[in-house]
């Protein structure tokens, strides 16, 4: 569930961006009916709630929040969470259901204090809708918030890995059940009509590939963080980049670039690190120096995992970062190059499981 989606600005320091399955239902919800799409509105608020609680628990335990990916059935605060404790794991993941329950508590006493009408109907409909978010989340299993505090609690008595484990088990064998059920509705259910049966399936499925989807990708988030114990950036640190002042000329830029053949531009203006890839720029719109194709660089500690390393700056959305020892610039890694490393592990370990079969 890492997905990138539609960006819609940032809030206390967050960026927010709508996954497409949520953008296809506003869409869906606009094209079949006004007060459909109000109905979508309203539980995109309640949504973007939950991720807050989720959120804010995390920066107040100082957990760095870089994102958060609204879903129609959830979402995804994207944390760095090498650092958490299974006691602020669970405290972070139970905080968005509570959150949805709380919500649908206070709409449940609106509908029962306001005039009988659309209103109350309104009211009524976000009472249920949060509260079934609300348990729905709670239900033990990845990626929902339940998988999280399960695995929390579990970490209790098992070490991470072996917490992780049993929690995926646990959660194929429900997406396997809420599959099952789902073809017995669509296939037995004949109180209901057979286009009711069919969105039902329809929508159901959609949940089922994301359910199974972020399941997935924690199992491999957790292979990878157990495999790279150990390997940090400080090892792939690279030499392959042109340090120069930003005021270099472009002729004398281009005699560096043909000389090292190298293309990826470091420079240090008033005490911050800058990069340029003179491969990337489009050249109908040449900039007037080099720092107006510049970026502030992302700066990592050398003893920074690479898989951690990773995660930042993909979610910062920074493909290269320097690799800082001791205060000084040791040289720089790229998204590339941890994906590779990363890669070339995962093969030995699975080499090594061959041999040992």
């Amino acid at each position: 569930m890492a997905d990138r989606g539609i960006s819609i600005g940032k809030y206390f320091g967050i960026e927010v961006d709508l996954h497409w399955t949520f953008v296809l239902l506003l869409i869906l919800a606009f094209v079949l009916d006004a007060y459909f799409f109000l109905i979508i509105v309203f539980l995109f608020i309640c949504v973007l709630l939950h991720e807050f609680a989720h959120s804010l628990t995390a920066l107040k335990n100082r957990i760095s929040v870089k994102r958060i990916l609204l879903l129609p059935i959830g979402g995804a605060s994207i944390i760095d969470d090498t650092k958490i404790s299974p006691e602020v794991e669970f405290n972070i993941a139970l905080a968005g259901p509570l959150a949805s329950i709380f919500l649908g508590f206070a709409f449940g006493v609106l509908a029962v204090i306001t005039p009988i009408g659309i209103l109350t109907q309104t009211m009524q409909y976000m009472f249920e809708l949060n509260i079934f978010m609300g348990i729905f989340n709670i239900i033990p299993a990845f990626p929902m918030d339940g998988g999280r505090i399960f695995r929390s609690y579990l970490e209790r008595r098992y070490d991470f890995a072996k917490a992780t484990k049993i929690t995926l088990k646990i959660s194929k064998a429900l997406i396997a059940a809420f599959a099952v059920i789902t073809i017995i509705f669509v296939l037995f259910a004949n109180s209901f009509s057979l286009g009711y049966r069919e969105f039902v399936g329809f929508w159901n499925i959609l949940i089922i590939v994301i359910l199974y989807s972020g399941a997935e990708g924690e199992e491999e988030s957790a292979r990878i963080r157990e495999l790279t114990k150990g390997m940090s950036v400080g090892t792939y640190a690279s030499n392959n980049y042109i340090f120069t002042k930003h005021t270099i000329s472009f002729s004398d830029l281009k005699k560096e670039f043909l000389k090292t053949k190298k293309h990826i531009i470091v420079m240090q203006i008033n005490g911050k690190y800058y990069v340029a890839d003179v491969l990337s720029y489009n050249t109908r719109y040449v900039p007037s120096s080099l720092k107006g194709m510049a970026v502030e660089l992302m700066m990592l500690d050398a003893n920074t995992n690479v898989a951690t390393a990773l995660g930042k700056m993909q979610a910062s959305n920074s493909w290269v970062a320097a690799v800082m020892s001791n205060g000084k610039m040791k040289g720089i890694v790229t998204t590339g190059i941890l994906q590779a490393a990363i890669s070339i592990a995962l093969m030995q370990k699975r080499h090594s499981e061959e041999k040992e079969l």
